[in-house]
């Protein structure tokens, strides 16, 4: 009968970093720091400004987009049934036919309000942080006075638009 040799003395002992193979790094990866202060200083909420922009562009636009779907589907389908009221149909087909195309037009009103509201709310969030790093960069430091001064800036710059269209 042969005897197996246990498998821990078939591996080799490595005592030093020399014996370890090319593949295996003995450093630790450098960490890696979303708002590195070194580089920029002005970064907010441990995002750098570029990122903050992007983030709070593109979350305006989602956001928009949701509440401004749910709005138009909503309005679609009211208008629908308005213009159809003095015709209801009178069969089961009927029925379905009205209402197949009752969802049809809720889903169009939704998706043409809902890109409106996206892009109206991802440009306003684009003119707030924007307008927010501008003061940032003119004053050298992150504070509430040019957050505040963001706010009130782009707000009467909407008000403006919002009149004008």
């Amino acid at each position: 009968m042969t005897q197996t040799q246990p498998l821990t003395d078939s591996l080799p002992i490595l005592t030093s970093s020399e014996n370890l193979p090319s593949t295996i790094s003995n450093t630790n990866p450098p960490k890696i720091n979303v708002a590195d202060k070194s580089n920029d200083p002005l970064a907010r909420i441990s995002m750098s400004t570029s990122q903050r922009i992007a983030l709070a562009t593109a979350s305006g636009a989602f956001w928009g987009f949701i509440f401004g779907g749910y709005e138009g589907s909503k309005r679609s389908g009211l208008q629908y049934r308005a213009e159809n009221a003095h015709k209801l149909p009178t069969t089961k087909g009927g029925w379905y036919f009205y209402h197949k195309r009752k969802n049809y037009k809720m889903l169009l009103g939704g998706f043409k309000r809902g890109v409106r509201y996206a892009f109206f709310t991802g440009s306003l969030c684009f003119s707030f942080v924007g307008l927010e790093a501008v003061l940032d960069r003119l004053s050298g430091e992150t504070n509430v006075l040019n957050t505040v001064a963001a706010g009130v800036g782009t707000a009467l710059w909407f008000s403006t638009l919002c009149k004008l269209f």
